[in-house]
């Protein structure tokens, strides 16, 4: 934290001295890591109040929104991204993810996650989001194949196995849900980043096998 801080100061004295969009990346960066959340967004849109076309710092604010849990305006600005370039793909991926918090965007996010695929073949991130989307459409069998596929990837992300966790759970085979939760805390998934769909089953899944954390 003391690195941050000074890290902080740094940068901050060096954009009075020459705003740069890497600076603006990386006080937001400094930002997401500290309790300053909520001003992570700031050096952003200071400099995209001056170069709106920057659409790696827009990605970037999108995804500064979208960590710190204002949803709305992540979608907004991945659609802004998007607007520029169609093929973005992490733009897709991470848009599909939000719309699918919601039961009437879910379409829409098969639709990007889909498109996501066709640009980027099946890498584990996109695969791992359209099995949620499935799943959250109450279509649990079919999302299955998908989620099982992105959890067994090479060095999956820890969330990869919450989510196969929750396939599991949907089609009620509780023993394999409780196994992929368990995979989920050994691979390191204290501080990631959860939908809130993620953290309402981990919570359900914590009441109903206690110390499940414990296997970190």
């Amino acid at each position: 934290k003391k690195n941050d801080v000074e890290a902080d100061r740094q940068y901050a004295q060096a954009w009075e001295r020459m705003p740069r969009s890497e600076l603006a990346i990386r006080r937001a960066e400094v930002g997401l890591r500290t309790d300053k959340k909520e001003a992570a967004v700031e050096p952003l849109l200071s400099w995209l109040g001056d170069h709106p076309g920057d659409v790696r710092v827009r990605r970037f604010l999108a995804t500064t929104y979208y960590n710190i849990g204002r949803d709305k305006q992540a979608i907004a600005e991945y659609l802004k991204v998007l607007a520029v370039n169609p093929d973005d793909v992490a733009a897709l991926n991470n848009l599909a993810t939000l719309l699918s918090e919601q039961e009437g965007t879910r379409g829409d996010a098969l639709q990007y996650v889909d498109r996501a695929i066709k640009i980027a073949g099946p890498a584990a991130p996109l695969l791992d989001t359209k099995g949620m989307i499935l799943v959250q459409s109450g279509k649990a069998n079919e999302a299955i194949q998908w989620l099982e596929e992105a959890a067994s990837s090479r060095n999956a992300d820890p969330r990869f196995h919450v989510h196969l966790a929750i396939g599991y759970d949907r089609t009620e085979d509780r023993r394999k849900a409780r196994d992929a939760l368990v995979r989920a805390y050994e691979g390191g998934l204290r501080g990631r980043i959860l939908t809130g769909s993620d953290l309402a089953f981990l919570s359900q899944m914590e009441e109903e096998y206690p110390g499940l954390q414990d296997q970190e």
